[in-house]
């Protein structure tokens, strides 16, 4: 027998998961010295890492505390989606910007944690949308953002690429912005369904 520890940074991501006989599930963010005190008190002999592509502090510390503590650490990646439609941005600021001299309604997919660095709060704020976890903090984020209650989508993806094209219509979205979030994250669905409903 396998016992596992699986720890994830929310009550959210706790409470979406299934109980099983194996896996004790705890949540909360550590930092690196807490990962490794957490590592001598529980005998951990493996860390795999299998966090969202975007969450770098957290692998970064898992990587540190694997080395420093000589134990063997896992990196699991997504599946990359191969992408033929859109346009690509390497910064936030680049995403802020485009959008603030754009027109039409904006639907943001990217998840909560750093959604202010996309928005301009100087743009019309009824144009904006996103769809997060629904989860509190997600929904505080979003608010502290700027967005209108309103306009909060909070639902647990991911989803098809018809789901995703009734919220576009419903919604009279122009634009869906979204993060390299993997074939698993229900990237290359929203990316479809962009394509189809011939919007950005």
């Amino acid at each position: 027998e396998i016992c596992a520890i699986l720890s994830c940074a929310t009550t959210y991501g706790k409470d979406s998961l299934d109980e099983y006989k194996y896996i004790r599930t705890i949540c909360g963010r550590m930092n690196l010295e807490e990962i490794e005190n957490f590592i001598d008190r529980e005998n951990i002999d493996i860390i795999i890492d299998a966090s969202h592509p975007f969450a770098v502090e957290i692998s970064k510390n898992c990587i540190s505390a694997a080395k420093n503590k000589n134990i063997k650490y896992i990196r699991i990646e997504r599946e990359r989606a191969e992408k033929e439609y859109g346009t690509s941005f390497d910064t936030a600021d680049n995403i802020k910007n485009y959008i603030k001299h754009s027109e039409g309604n904006i639907l943001f997919t990217t998840g909560s944690k750093d959604i202010d660095k996309y928005i301009d709060t100087e743009i019309n704020m009824d144009r904006v949308y996103a769809r997060v976890i629904p989860d509190e903090a997600s929904i505080k984020k979003c608010i502290d953002a700027g967005i209108r209650r309103k306009n909060i989508i909070a639902i647990q993806g991911p989803f098809s690429t018809e789901f995703n094209q009734a919220v576009i219509r419903e919604l009279k979205i122009k634009i869906i912005v979204t993060k390299e979030s993997g074939i698993s994250g229900g990237e290359l669905e929203k990316i479809e369904s962009a394509k189809l409903e011939n919007i950005e």
